[in-house]
C-alpha cells in the first residue's frame, strides 16, 4: 500500500463584497444618469404657506393623527379633518372602517362624519356590499357594529352604494361622500 490519501480540502470562502462606495475591481461606482428633461416644469398642488401659517409653536402641522409607542415609533392612524366628533367624543374613521370590513357582507367601506343637530356630528358608514344582489340592510350593519364598537363610535347611519368615489391615487374621496349624504343634500 502506501500512505493514505490526504483529506479533501474545504472550498475557499466566497470573495468578500467590495468596500462601500466602490464597485467590483476597486473602481468607483458610475454616477447616476442625469434626470430626463421634461417639457413642463414640475408643479406641486400645495398652497403657498408662510412659515407662520405652516407651523404652530415650531411644529409643522400636517393634519395627520398618530400615536407613539413605548419605543418612540410613530404610527399614523388617521387625518384630523376625517375625525368625527360625536357628542364631544372622538371617533376615528379608520378604526370604525377596520371593524366594519370584518363583516362578511361588506366589500368596502368609508366612514364619514355628517352634521347632527344634537351630537354635532354623526358617524355614517358608506358601504359597498360584497354581493350587490343581496346587500346587508343598514339596520344589520348598525346592530353588528354596535356589538363591536363603543357607543360614540358605531354608525347610526348606513348608506349602501355600488362603489365609492376614488381619486387618481385610488383613495376614497370622502368630501364627495359628505356632499352626497349631508342632510341638506337629501
Amino acid at each position: 500500500g502506501g500512505p493514505p490519501p490526504p483529506p479533501p480540502r474545504a472550498a475557499p470562502p466566497p470573495p468578500s463584497p467590495p468596500p462601500r462606495g466602490r464597485a467590483a475591481g476597486g473602481r468607483a461606482p458610475a454616477p447616476p444618469p442625469p434626470p430626463t428633461p421634461t417639457k413642463e416644469p414640475a408643479r406641486v398642488a400645495l398652497p403657498r404657506l408662510r412659515p407662520a401659517e405652516a407651523t404652530v409653536d415650531g411644529w409643522f402641522r400636517t393634519g395627520d393623527l398618530g400615536t407613539l409607542d413605548e419605543g418612540g415609533f410613530l404610527t399614523v392612524v388617521d387625518r384630523t379633518k376625517d375625525m368625527v366628533i360625536r357628542g364631544g367624543s372622538n371617533a376615528y374613521p379608520s378604526e370604525v372602517e377596520d371593524v366594519l370590513m370584518r363583516h362578511p357582507a361588506v366589500a368596502r367601506v368609508a366612514v364619514i362624519g355628517l352634521p347632527h343637530p344634537l351630537h354635532g356630528e354623526e358617524v355614517c358608514a358608506v358601504v359597498v356590499p360584497a354581493d350587490p344582489a343581496a346587500p346587508p340592510s343598514p339596520e344589520e350593519i348598525v346592530a353588528w357594529a354596535a356589538e363591536r364598537l363603543g357607543r360614540h363610535k358605531y354608525p347610526r347611519q348606513v348608506e349602501i352604494v355600488a362603489e365609492l368615489p376614488l381619486g387618481p391615487g385610488m383613495k376614497v374621496l370622502k368630501r364627495e361622500l359628505r356632499r352626497a349624504f349631508a342632510p341638506a343634500a337629501r
